[in-house]
């Protein structure tokens, strides 16, 4: 069974109707080699036929953020870019272009995990996870 059919039976026996533009955002988000904008998902839709205003991708990209399964990476940016939450990496985005380079980061990894053992010890808090997004700008932008 795919990800994305997993994906929609989860939903549906939340009680969620799955919507042909839903199941179309989906998609593309879960298969998407890159983070996508708003902008880019309506582009991406029209191409496939499905007509879908802004505030129902904005609802339907709100609705699998909180089950999640896509992550908002750029939540203090002026322009939201998603991408599936499958796979647990961070970021380079450049403040410049918005662009958006994931980063392997073994190393900082085990440094987290390490500062949450200490962290959950100190402040009794029990960590869910975490997201890194390192700001600057891009070999393009920096020149």
């Amino acid at each position: 069974m795919s990800i994305l059919e997993t994906t929609i039976i989860n939903l549906k026996a939340k009680g969620y109707r799955i919507t042909r533009q839903r199941e179309a955002i989906i998609g593309l988000v879960l298969h998407s080699k890159a983070p996508l904008s708003v902008k880019i998902i309506r582009k991406m839709l029209a191409e496939k036929q499905i007509k879908s205003d802004k505030a129902t991708v904005y609802r339907n990209l709100e609705l699998l953020t909180s089950e999640n399964i896509i992550n908002n990476i750029s939540k203090d940016d002026p322009i939201s870019k998603f991408e599936s939450s499958k796979d647990h990496h961070h970021h380079l985005i450049c403040t410049n272009c918005n662009r958006v380079e994931h980063i392997e980061t073994e190393t900082i990894e085990a440094e987290i995990r390490k500062q949450e053992k200490v962290l959950s010890g100190k402040y009794k808090f029990t960590f869910t996870g975490h997201s890194l997004n390192l700001y600057g700008h891009c070999g393009k932008c920096r020149n």
